[in-house]
């Protein structure tokens, strides 16, 4: 009876294709009439169960469609709330279907929190990928990154980290990490050395881009605290504002003006009185209270 069995289930797979790539084709109109009206707008995207029902014994080939669809999403310059809740869906769904896709844990965990509206599902997706992927370092770290530089949690954030350092492959300086940011967790440089350790464990090039960017942001925001500072100095020295940032060298209230990461100047706005960079626009904020 075993050779009848085995050749029922060939011609089972033979039949269920067709109803497969119909099923592939409606997907992948609806994604595409989604992707034309606008990343503003909601896209397309069906339930777990309903895909798993269609799916066949094909779960991992529907979850590298799905992923294909995240990356081309991943690509763009500005991401809309509609868009990251569709991002958080989609990786949600790919997980489901291959719960073992480490990339799409990893991706989803750094790119959703980068909004700071999205680190709670930032966070979802990394605890899935805790659960499914138990020997990986990565994911708990990410969490910690979480709740250190979004959600202010610095308890949390160390639990984390000790968690990550228990793990195979994880770096050794992760303990040493964990106690320097409850001593010193207001600090962006304690940030970098989170940003630097997920560059340097990231293979994938539009990820690695992504965290770059951070840091480079990071960078300007430790500038930008630095300046003030001197300017601080220089009133309490002086009794005025400086004229511009090049009076603090000269005056040898700071040894020199830092380098603008992203290819900018600092200068100081004598009308704000504000220290600012003539690239990025908006002061990043480090911290947030959860739930806000």
């Amino acid at each position: 009876m075993r050779p009848v069995g085995e050749k029922s289930k060939r011609l089972f797979a033979l039949l269920s294709l067709p109803i497969l790539f119909l099923f592939l084709f409606t997907l992948q109109r609806g994604m595409d009439r989604g992707a034309v009206r606008g990343k503003s707008e909601f896209l397309f995207l069906p339930r777990a169960d309903l895909v798993k029902r269609f799916s066949f014994g094909f779960d991992n080939f529907l979850a590298d469609i799905y992923w294909l669809r995240v990356i081309q999403y991943a690509a763009e310059k500005r991401y809309t709330r509609n868009g990251l809740e569709w991002m958080y869906r989609s990786v949600d769904l790919i997980t489901e279907l291959d719960p073992r896709f480490e990339t799409a844990y990893q991706f989803g965990g750094i790119v959703l929190a980068f909004d700071p509206d999205f680190v709670d599902e930032s966070i979802e997706i990394l605890e899935k990928g805790m659960r499914n992927i138990p020997d990986r370092w990565v994911f708990p770290f990410y969490i910690g990154f979480n709740y250190f530089f979004y959600l202010r949690q610095f308890d949390r954030a160390a639990e984390y980290l000790m968690k990550a350092s228990e793990l195979p492959g994880a770096p050794a300086y992760l303990p040493l990490l964990a106690t320097r940011l409850l001593a010193e967790a207001r600090k962006p440089e304690t940030a970098l050395v989170f940003l630097k350790g997920m560059l340097e464990k990231t293979q994938d090039p539009t990820l690695r881009e992504k965290i770059k960017d951070r840091i480079r942001r990071v960078q300007v925001e430790r500038d930008l605290l630095f300046l003030e500072e001197g300017v601080k100095a220089f009133r309490e020295r002086f009794g005025r504002y400086p004229r511009n940032l090049r009076e603090l060298v000269e005056k040898r209230v700071i040894r020199r003006i830092p380098p603008e990461p992203f290819n900018g100047y600092y200068y100081f706005d004598e009308k704000t009185k504000e220290v600012k960079s003539s690239t990025v626009k908006e002061r990043l904020k480090l911290y947030r209270p959860r739930g806000k």
